[in-house]
């Protein structure tokens, strides 16, 4: 939670600054980076390390998207949107136990989940 709290407040002032769409792309490299690092470290700092910045490139990506699609939205359609943005995120949520109940092993299981993140770049 200090990195979600910390990717706020650093990555909501620089979303303000630089754009968003560069502070997505940023937030997209430190979570892919962090993510695949997280799955091959072996001391339980760098893994507490590599968590918050895990937490902090979520935020940057999460939060600031959610601010530009609320931006490019007109008024009476945001109320939709803006439950739909949550719909990929919430079903992420639901599927991560039934693939944790196939992938026992937790380091296999975070290659699993942080390579769809990859495809995430490749598109933007």
């Amino acid at each position: 939670m200090a990195g979600v709290l910390a990717g706020c407040v650093v990555y909501g002032h620089l979303s303000d600054r630089i754009g968003r769409r560069a502070v997505i792309l940023l937030g997209t490299v430190q979570l892919i980076s962090s993510s695949l690092l997280t799955t091959f470290t072996e001391s339980m700092t760098l893994f507490i390390l590599l968590r918050f910045l895990v937490a902090m490139g979520t935020n940057a990506q999460f939060t600031v998207a959610f601010v530009l699609v609320m931006e490019i939205i007109g008024g009476r359609k945001r109320t939709v949107m803006g439950i739909a943005y949550e719909y990929p995120f919430s079903l992420g949520f639901m599927t991560l136990p039934g693939i944790a109940y196939l992938i026992s092993d937790w380091r296999y299981l975070q290659l699993a989940i942080s390579l769809p993140i990859v495809f995430l770049l490749v598109y933007y």
